[in-house]
């Protein structure tokens, strides 16, 4: 083909659309999870807050009528009896000055034992409840002033935040998954659906090419033969003449016109002569080897372009080869038919010049094979150039 085959762009396309929905639902995904991540910690954060803070108020209550009585056993197993809460790591009752009446902690081998550590504890300056955290160490604590009424004392409970950042990063762990599912989900979703449209440009795409390399096939080959025409010409000799100044040796260029044909039409019919050429058309297309062309301009006039020779000798041997191999009978039906070549060559590089120029002395040596007895060969020879039109209609057969 002359043209330029187009490779389909839908390819392309593809990985473009996959790259760009891809990284969209990859940031849609990390902005949700983020989301999703931050509101989970709020909530969290908020109902432990709410639930310390409703614990120390009820214990505040619990112990209010021990310390009037001054019940210290008794306030002491009410304190133990909240460590069945397995998130509180402390609990202190103290006065209203921080002098500690009872104070509970829950040992690493979760048992619970008074701690005699500090006898005091600074209490908050205003306020009923203060709450602290303390991330880096793993807990939070509230004071909650004990005040059935008439201020009695102070709670100070600590809280692990052990099972909340459990929870957090059971729910990370969980969101991550969640998020690569999802995004694995939407991500095959839309290579599915980019496939089959992509599936769709591609047929469309080959379709068309196809359509466009028929066009040209019609446009380039001859319909009879299916041999090069005249369209081509140009192109093959160009690439015929640069193979030669690349490799060297020699190109010859024979212009071939049947002898005989206009004879076989008048006794056989147009359809006859249309079994001749192709017949012909054949025979030239088995004789010439894979690096040679052989075209059809038109009309009984065929050139064939003869590559790879080294030397004149080797034009001729193939040159007297084609004439005896178109001498052969050509079966029409029942009947036979005869036909003869009259061929002109001209020997690229020796004769150098442009295209046009080797055609014309090309269809000059033809026609002086013609003049010679018809069905053999000659070269054009530059000292002997009779003055024949290069599109010359009669003077065959």
């Amino acid at each position: 083909m002359l043209t330029d085959r187009r490779h389909p762009s839908a390819k392309k396309v593809f990985y473009r659309l996959i790259s760009w929905l891809g990284g969209i639902a990859a940031v849609m995904m990390l902005v949700t999870s983020i989301w999703t991540y931050v509101s989970v910690d709020n909530l969290i954060t908020s109902s432990r807050d709410r639930s310390l803070s409703l614990l120390s108020a009820g214990m505040a209550t619990s112990v209010s009528d021990l310390i009037v009585t001054r019940d210290y056993g008794a306030l002491e197993a009410t304190l133990r009896h909240s460590f069945s809460n397995e998130a509180i790591e402390a609990i202190a009752v103290t006065d209203l000055s921080g002098h500690v009446l009872v104070s509970l902690l829950r040992k690493s081998d979760d048992s619970v034992v008074l701690n005699f550590e500090s006898s005091e504890l600074h209490i908050p300056q205003s306020g009923t409840v203060e709450k602290i955290e303390d991330a880096d160490r793993g807990y939070i604590s509230a004071w909650q002033k004990i005040d059935p009424g008439v201020a009695l004392g102070w709670l100070h409970i600590k809280v692990s935040t052990k099972f909340s950042d459990d929870i957090l990063a059971h729910m990370k762990r969980n969101m991550i998954i969640f998020a690569s599912l999802l995004f694995s989900v939407a991500l095959s979703i839309a290579v599915y659906a980019i496939y089959f449209e992509v599936k769709k440009i591609n047929a469309r795409e080959r379709a068309l090419i196809q359509s466009n390399d028929e066009l040209s096939d019609a446009a380039h080959h001859d319909s009879l033969t299916k041999l090069p025409n005249r369209l081509s010409l140009e192109h093959l000799m160009q690439n015929a003449m640069a193979a030669v100044r690349l490799k060297g040796g020699v190109l010859a260029i024979c212009f071939l016109d049947l002898d005989g044909f206009k004879q076989v039409n008048d006794q056989f019919g147009h359809k006859a002569g249309d079994l001749v050429l192709q017949s012909v058309a054949n025979r030239l297309r088995r004789m010439i080897r894979a690096e040679d062309s052989v075209l059809r301009l038109g009309g009984d006039e065929f050139v064939l372009l003869l590559g790879d020779l080294l030397t004149r000798n080797q034009v001729e041997g193939l040159l007297n080869r084609i004439i005896l191999a178109l001498q052969e009978p050509i079966r029409i039906g029942a009947e036979q038919a005869f036909v003869g070549a009259s061929i002109g060559v001209t020997l690229f590089p020796f004769d150098n010049g442009p295209v046009s120029s080797l055609l014309s002395h090309a269809d000059q040596a033809m026609y002086q094979a013609k003049l010679d007895g018809k069905n053999c060969w000659r070269f054009f020879e530059p000292s002997e150039q009779p003055d024949i039109p290069l599109s010359r209609a009669s003077a065959s057969a």
